[in-house]
């Protein structure tokens, strides 16, 4: 402050002038930065509602396939096909269980990795706004 004030009216005039110009353009720039952080987040937003949907599909694939499994079952038992237990031992295929269990697993690190994703763009813009 104290060497601004020994320079002259006029080039202490000129220095604060270059200083607010700077000032503008990083300004501008970050505005940018900005708004490309702030797209990207929509895409990213779109993408995530496009993968839940997706799943809410998935899962209500699964709903009717058990209750098809469960009609099934109601359907032999009246018939007095058997017990129970074989009819639980006829209904499913050995490897579908495993398979849905790491489908599922999949999917569920999948979500978890894009919110993580998510959070950390969330943390980006905060520091790069906050500077």
């Amino acid at each position: 402050m104290e060497a601004t004030r020994r320079i002259g009216s006029p080039q202490r005039e000129k220095t604060l002038d270059k200083q607010l110009h700077t000032l503008i353009e990083q300004l501008a720039a970050k505005q940018a930065q900005a708004e490309g952080i702030v797209g990207e987040i929509h895409s990213n937003e779109m993408e995530l509602e496009r993968l839940n949907t997706l799943w809410r599909r998935y899962e209500s694939f699964n709903v009717e396939g058990n209750a098809a499994r469960n009609r099934f079952k109601r359907t032999n038992s009246d018939r007095g096909f058997g017990s129970d237990h074989e009819v639980d031992a006829h209904s499913y295929l050995p490897y579908s269980t495993a398979t849905r269990t790491e489908t599922q697993t999949r999917l569920m690190y999948l979500r978890s990795a894009f919110v993580v994703y998510i959070l950390a763009l969330q943390v980006l813009v905060f520091i790069k706004i906050s500077f």
